[in-house]
């Protein structure tokens, strides 16, 4: 991967945790699936876990108490970086 290829990655991760972000705090309901196949495979393991921690934030501001075990049915590919 160039260098001009990692910045759009990166810049790409920001925006969509952006949006990801700004669609919780609107109270819409969004899964990190949605988000996922907006970037390349290369870029997805980083995006998952940025998109995690925003998505256990709002959750536990909700006083919902997510589980690993949860995440990792939903997202086996990624029971590495869940746990």
């Amino acid at each position: 991967m160039s260098q001009d290829q990692n910045i759009n990655a990166f810049d790409d991760i920001q925006a969509l945790c952006k949006n990801f972000r700004r669609q919780l705090k609107r109270g819409e309901s969004r899964q990190i699936e949605e988000h996922l196949q907006s970037v390349d495979e290369a870029s997805r393991e980083i995006l998952f876990q940025n998109l995690l921690v925003i998505d256990l934030e709002f959750r536990r501001r909700k006083r919902d108490e997510p589980t690993s075990d949860e995440y990792i049915k939903r997202f086996p590919q990624f029971a590495r970086l869940v746990r």
